[in-house]
């Protein structure tokens, strides 16, 4: 929690407190608080904290799903990925995780409402978690076509990048 200058020993009394806070009625969420909160417990870097974020992944994709938008969706794909959430990081598995292919199953058929964040983040997830979607991959492509001009710098490495190593993985 670099952003308000905790030491190790304060976050560590402070997590745990926060991520059972989260974890007591996930209910009470709304599908933005739930998105938002898996990305904040994913990206803290605490065991425990990626421990409630897998959880209330796991809660968001059973329940929530189709209730979320696609920067939502988005949001909580990349932070799946960018914690490892689901396995290590660029698994040689061919396999991928069944919560990933969840989140690329809820993917799947919205490419027309993405925007350059959504291509972005959803296709660098999916490039991490080596998640083999072809369907999936050619809406992000298509949309990617579409938003090309739109795309920050940043935005464009990391589609550039997803592509690169999503088109190498084809089977």
């Amino acid at each position: 929690m670099a952003a308000l200058d905790l030491a190790p020993d304060e976050q560590a009394r402070l997590m745990p407190c926060l991520a059972s806070a989260a974890l007591a009625d996930p209910e009470l969420f709304r599908a933005q608080e739930l998105a938002n909160s898996i990305w904040a417990l994913a990206t803290c870097g605490s065991g425990l904290a990626s421990q409630a974020a897998q959880q209330l992944t796991i809660f968001c994709v059973e329940r929530r799903l189709r209730a979320l938008q696609p920067i939502q969706l988005a949001a909580v794909t990349w932070a799946v990925a960018a914690a490892g959430l689901a396995e290590p990081v660029l698994r040689s598995s061919p396999a991928p995780p069944p919560l990933m292919s969840r989140l690329a199953g809820a993917a799947c058929g919205r490419g027309p409402e993405f925007g350059p964040q959504e291509v972005a983040n959803i296709s660098w997830a999916m490039a991490i978690e080596a998640v083999h979607h072809p369907a999936l991959r050619e809406e992000l492509a298509t949309a990617a076509r579409r938003l090309a001009p739109a795309f920050s710098r940043k935005e464009l490495v990391n589609t550039l990048w997803a592509f690169a190593v999503l088109g190498n993985s084809r089977s």
